[in-house]
C-alpha cells in the first residue's frame, strides 16, 4: 500500500497530459485527433489541445520532446489567418467560429518563449513573437479582457466571486499565471480531490475530472478518479503549479450549485445530487414549483434526486428493501464510509405524492450516446406529483454520519 501511495505521488499532472496527448496523437499525421463530444474521433484534429500537447512535450525538458514540440507548433502557425485567429478544427480553415481562441492559446507561446527562449533558435522564436503579434488582440467580448490585458503584461483586478464555473476558474487563473501569481481562493477540497464550483458533468458514474483537479491534487498523489484517461488531462498542461487557499480536509463535501454532498468509499468518489433544488441550512434543500399543475399522459417528477449507481451502495426505504416511498419516509443510502438519511416533506401548498426509486440518469449526464444510448448510470430518488396546488415548497431534510 505504502508503494503506491509513493508510486502515486511520483506522477505529475503534466505527465497525465503527455499521456493523454500520446493515446490521441495519431501515427500519420503526428498532431491530436479528438472532437468536443468524442475526444477519441479519428478525423477531426483540434487546434487548441494540439497546442496543449506541443507545451506539454516541452515541458518534459528533453531534447526530443523540445523538437518534437517545435514541429508541431511549425506545422500549427500555417493555420493562423491573416486576422490573427485560429480555426477551432484543421479542416475548417480558413473559416474560424472562435474568435478568442488566440488568447487561448497565447499564454502558451508567451510561456515557451519565457521558459524555453534560451534553447530555441532565433528563426524559430521570430515565428513565436509574429504568432503573438496577430493573436494578442482587443477581444471581441469584455468577459476576456482580463486575458488580453495579462497577454500585454498589464495586471487587472478579477473578482474571484464572479467566477463559478470550472471553464472560468482555469482561464483566470491561466491569465494570473503569466503575471506571477501561483495562489488562488478557488473551492476545492483536498482530501476528496474536487472542485466545488459550477461543475455538474456526470460520466457514468463519476463526476467529469477537469483540468484544475489534476494540478491540485499533484502533491497528495492522485485519486483512481483523476488517474483515468481523460481529454481534460491535456489542458491541463497549459497550468503552472499553483495552491488553493481553501482546503477541505472532511470526509464529507457539500456545493452549493447546485445542491450536492461528495464522499469516498472503496476509493470511488459518490456524489448525491439535487438539480433545481438549493440549499436552505446545512441539512435541507427546497424545490420550490410556482408553475400551475398539468395533468398529462406521462408521470411527473418535480423533485428528483440523483446518486451515481455505485455497486458499493445500498439503499432503503424506513430500514427495509424497497423501491415505493411517501412523504415522510426515510430513504438511507449506505456504503463503506458513510451513512445518509432523506425524507421529504412539504412545506408549503398541498399535494399527493407517490414516490419511486428506479434507475436514470441525472442532467448533465454525458454518457448515453453510441452503445450506451439507452443506459442509465444514476439512481433517481424521485417524487411523482399526483395532484398538488399551483404553488408549492417541497424540502428534502439530509443527515449524514461518517
Amino acid at each position: 500500500m505504502q508503494v503506491d501511495i509513493e508510486l502515486k505521488q511520483t506522477i505529475r499532472a503534466i505527465d497525465l497530459a503527455l499521456s493523454a496527448g500520446r493515446k490521441r496523437q495519431s501515427a500519420k499525421t503526428g498532431f491530436v485527433h479528438g472532437f468536443a463530444t468524442d475526444d477519441f474521433a479519428l478525423d477531426t484534429i483540434p487546434v487548441y489541445e494540439n497546442f496543449c500537447f506541443a507545451f506539454a512535450l516541452f515541458r518534459q525538458k528533453t531534447a526530443e520532446s523540445i523538437q518534437e514540440g517545435k514541429q508541431i507548433l511549425e506545422r500549427l502557425f500555417a493555420f493562423q489567418t491573416e486576422a490573427g485567429d485560429f480555426p477551432t478544427y484543421l479542416h475548417e480553415f480558413p473559416k474560424c467560429f472562435d474568435f478568442h481562441l488566440s488568447l487561448k492559446i497565447a499564454p502558451i507561446l508567451i510561456h515557451i518563449l519565457n521558459d524555453f527562449g534560451f534553447v530555441l533558435k532565433e528563426e524559430f522564436k521570430s515565428q513565436i513573437k509574429k504568432c503573438l503579434e496577430k493573436a494578442i488582440k482587443p477581444p471581441q467580448s469584455p468577459l476576456w479582457e482580463h486575458r488580453y490585458l495579462a497577454c500585454r503584461g498589464i495586471r487587472s483586478v478579477i473578482d474571484f466571486k464572479s467566477l463559478q464555473s470550472a471553464r472560468d476558474w482555469f482561464e483566470a487563473i491561466v491569465s494570473l499565471e503569466l503575471l506571477g501569481e501561483r495562489d488562488f481562493p478557488i473551492p476545492y477540497h483536498e482530501k476528496l480531490q474536487v472542485f466545488l464550483g459550477d461543475h455538474f458533468v456526470q460520466e457514468k458514474d463519476n463526476l467529469q475530472p477537469i483540468a484544475l483537479e489534476y494540478v491540485l491534487a499533484e502533491k497528495e498523489g492522485f485519486s483512481s478518479r483523476l488517474l483515468q484517461d481523460h481529454l481534460h488531462q491535456l489542458h491541463s498542461a497549459v497550468l503552472l503549479p499553483f495552491t488553493s487557499t481553501q482546503k477541505g480536509m472532511s470526509d464529507i463535501a457539500l456545493k452549493e450549485n447546485p445542491p450536492s454532498i461528495f464522499w469516498n468509499s472503496n476509493e470511488h468518489l459518490n456524489s448525491l445530487c439535487f438539480p433545481f433544488g438549493k440549499w436552505e441550512g446545512e441539512n435541507r434543500i427546497i424545490f420550490e414549483i410556482v408553475k400551475p399543475f398539468e395533468m398529462g399522459r406521462n408521470d411527473i417528477f418535480e423533485a428528483s434526486i440523483y446518486c451515481n449507481a455505485s455497486s458499493d451502495l445500498r439503499f432503503q426505504v424506513n430500514g427495509e428493501k424497497g423501491t415505493v416511498f411517501y412523504v415522510g419516509d426515510v430513504i438511507s443510502i449506505l456504503s463503506s464510509e458513510a451513512k445518509f438519511d432523506l425524507s421529504f416533506e412539504i412545506l408549503e401548498g398541498n399535494g399527493d405524492f407517490c414516490g419511486h426509486l428506479f434507475l436514470s440518469n441525472r442532467p448533465g449526464q454525458i454518457s448515453c450516446k453510441g452503445s450506451d444510448s439507452y443506459k442509465a448510470f444514476d439512481q433517481c430518488i424521485g417524487l411523482r406529483t399526483l395532484r398538488r396546488d399551483d404553488a408549492l415548497k417541497i424540502g428534502v431534510n439530509v443527515t449524514w454520519k461518517s
